[in-house]
């Protein structure tokens, strides 16, 4: 269900937007956590996650809401839907420009796009791409 929601975004960045190539460096000067949990938070208005995790494993951060109800007995319940990337899983980070919105997408090992983030700026994109790349790093030594 998860990945018929993400096709629309997904099908959006890539059809209409430029590949940027970019290879993550190795140095950072903050801490690559705060980082990506910055970088979620100030996210362009639409995108903004109502909350964001970040730890040593993995990110996640609410990317909507559901409300679910029944024509039969008029009851809805809403809940939260949550996206969650483990560093592990991160095979490829690529970069997508479209208008002045930068786009991070996270590919799995096979190929899937796991979420996308949209970044107001290309620096913001760069620091956000290195610090995924330092955790999944960390995330392969243990």
């Amino acid at each position: 269900m998860k990945a018929i929601a993400l096709l629309p975004v997904a099908l959006l960045v890539a059809a209409c937007s430029t590949v940027v190539p970019y290879a993550p460096t190795a140095q950072l000067s903050e801490n690559p956590r705060k980082i990506v949990e910055r970088v979620l938070s100030e996210q362009p208005t639409l995108e903004t996650p109502e909350f964001v995790r970040v730890n040593d494993d993995y990110f996640e951060y609410a990317d909507g809401t559901v409300t679910e109800g029944s024509r039969w007995t008029r009851s809805q319940s809403t809940r939260t839907t949550t996206a969650r990337v483990f560093y592990r899983s991160i095979a490829d980070l690529k970069l997508y420009e479209k208008r002045g919105v930068w786009y991070v997408v996270p590919e799995s090992r096979q190929g899937a796009e796991m979420t996308v983030v949209s970044v107001s700026n290309e620096a913001d994109a760069k620091l956000f791409i290195d610090a995924l790349a330092s955790l999944r790093k960390q995330g392969s030594r243990e």
